[in-house]
């Protein structure tokens, strides 16, 4: 007896690529497993509000101009010197700023910023942490004392954005000799 294998290997190759078909196909690689999830995310969000000093016209720049920690330097200056374009030198200071001294006055710009809230203004208050010997600081006319507890009110009701305050030093003209002054002046920005 003779075989025929065309018609039997027709046969089975049909009948294997049935049984494929039926069991999906080939899969040429490994399923790969998923997984999904959900993620949840919440915030509370509180009212802010930012304080940055920024040189202002026709002051003296300002070093760390745009932030919270800028430095205001007067460089060397003396009681009879003439004005600058950004310096006042004046022999007769700001009212309550200091008796027998003379200032030297420059504009600085105080910009407050709020977010999240719905205050339409701001107050501004001022401290020096302490003095160097006989000096005294003035923010918009106001003496600034030594006591954090109890800072001076500069001004209140100012609208957000930027505010120009004279920022004044009263120097005593009776001491002896050079000196020079470094003082830490602490303004606080609240929300009103």
């Amino acid at each position: 007896m003779q075989m025929h294998w065309k018609p039997i290997s027709r046969r089975l190759l049909v009948a294997c690529a049935a049984l494929l078909l039926s069991l999906g196909g080939i899969q040429p690689y490994a399923q790969t497993p998923t997984s999904s999830g959900t993620l949840t995310v919440s915030a509370t969000v509180t009212g802010t509000i930012q304080l940055t000093f920024v040189t202002a016209t026709g002051g003296v720049s300002l070093t760390g101009s745009g932030s919270n920690t800028a430095t205001l330097g007067f460089g060397t200056i003396s009681a009879y010197q003439a004005s600058t374009s950004t310096v006042t030198i004046s022999t007769a200071p700001p009212s309550g700023l200091c008796t027998t001294c003379f200032s030297a006055s420059t504009p600085v710009n105080f910009v407050v910023n709020v977010a999240d809230s719905t205050s339409s203004a701001f107050n501004l208050q001022g401290y020096v942490t302490a003095y160097s010997g006989g000096e005294k600081l003035s923010v918009g006319g106001v003496t600034l004392g030594t006591s954090s507890g109890s800072p001076n009110s500069i001004a209140s009701g100012l609208t957000y954005g930027p505010n120009s305050e004279i920022v004044s030093l009263g120097i005593p003209t009776a001491s002896s000799g050079a000196a020079t002054y470094s003082d830490v002046v602490n303004i606080i920005a609240t929300a009103s």
